[in-house]
């Protein structure tokens, strides 16, 4: 997402916002506990975010988030749930919204995630393949509807199972003239349907989900997209995700990210593994997309003083049509370097900022809440 300097200034007075607001919930909150004798967070923390800023797809856009931070047990294990709505506006009339959460039951023996959003806006194509050219972008505008739920069982400490559900209905509207799709010879040239099971193993052994000083995150899951159960195509989508981290110091914590994802059967362009965004910062979502992806990232995360922080980080990642064919394909990469605003107290919650560029010049500036890896 690139973001020009006024926009940039908005989003850091809002987080400064944020922060405000939880220094005022957690001044109220410890008058609370002194009065009534009792330790230990509160059990609901609500935060409005605003966010402005500018892309060259949307002109300005605005999004606002209201987030609810929930407990289900009160105590340090089971990990704080997170509920959130979402409204997105732009200056070129795109609009989204969608709400989700994650949320973790008492002793973090069962989780659930779910999403569910519409989203009336463009996305750029440039092709599929490890090759494609900035001279190949063409505009793609859609109309999706999209629902995603993840169950979770502990089969013991760390270690859980997953089962999945996603149904989604994208509806091409708007194609370039004699560009790419205009042939529909393309899965997905107008839109695809898809409802696909997963199934999964997880490892997951981090201090925290927003931001982690240690432990680990390792993850297998396989999505089936089936035409027996109303998907337009047959098709197979594999992700392997391994994450690591160390705390360094007590301020310091080196983290590190390993992805390799496949995809068979007649695959929709829509749903091939992509490379870009926050797996490879300095370009936008999906920059290049094929049927196996592998990328890497590490990040030094170093708190500075007060509520800020810093980071530094570099990436790097390649496309291809067939495992094998990994080797020769172009290696991209990307190093940057952001700032680091502490949200709230209550779960170690940033807002970050980060600057990366890659070896060809290709830059970005993004914006998010917790951290990518």
């Amino acid at each position: 997402m690139h973001i020009d300097r006024s926009a940039g200034r908005a989003v850091w007075l809002a987080a400064m916002a944020c922060c405000a607001l939880d220094a005022r919930s957690h001044s109220a909150t410890s008058q609370q506990v002194a009065d009534s004798g009792k330790t230990g967070p509160p059990r609901n923390s609500w935060y409005p975010v605003p966010v402005v800023s500018r892309t060259q797809v949307t002109g300005l856009k605005v999004q606002g988030v209201l987030a609810l931070l929930h407990r289900f047990a009160l105590d340090r294990i089971t990990r704080p749930s997170l509920l959130f709505v979402t409204v997105i506006g732009t200056q070129q009339h795109q609009f989204a919204v969608g709400a989700g959460g994650d949320l973790w039951f008492p002793g973090n023996r069962r989780g659930l995630s779910y999403l569910v959003q519409y989203q009336k806006y463009p996305a750029p194509f440039y092709g599929i393949g490890p090759r494609t050219t900035p001279a190949m972008l063409e505009p793609v505008d859609a109309r999706t509807w999209s629902g995603a739920v993840t169950a979770q069982q502990a089969l013991r400490p760390a270690e859980y199972m997953q089962l999945g559900l996603t149904i989604a209905r994208q509806r091409v509207v708007t194609r370039a003239p004699g560009g790419l799709l205009a042939p529909d010879t393309l899965p997905g040239s107008r839109g695809y349907t898809q409802v696909g099971l997963s199934v999964g193993l997880s490892h997951d052994s981090r201090t925290s989900t927003y931001y982690p000083r240690g432990g680990a995150l390792a993850q297998a899951q396989l999505t089936a997209n089936l035409r027996a159960l109303g998907s337009s195509t047959n098709s197979w989508i594999g992700t392997l995700d391994a994450r690591r981290y160390v705390a360094v110091t007590p301020v310091s914590v080196f983290a590190v990210q390993a992805v390799l994802q496949g995809a068979g059967g007649t695959v929709p362009f829509q749903l091939l593994p992509g490379l870009g965004g926050d797996g490879l910062r300095a370009y936008e979502d999906n920059r290049w997309r094929d049927r196996v992806l592998a990328r890497g990232q590490v990040e030094w995360r170093q708190g500075l003083f007060w509520r800020l922080g810093g980071a530094v980080f570099v990436a790097a990642g390649a496309v291809a049509p067939s495992l094998g064919a990994l080797q020769d394909s172009p290696l991209r990469t990307c190093l940057g370097a952001g700032l680091r605003l502490l949200v709230t107290r209550k779960v170690e919650a940033y807002f970050r900022g980060d600057y990366a560029r890659s070896l060809d010049g290709t830059s970005a500036v993004t914006f998010g809440f917790s951290e990518v890896l």
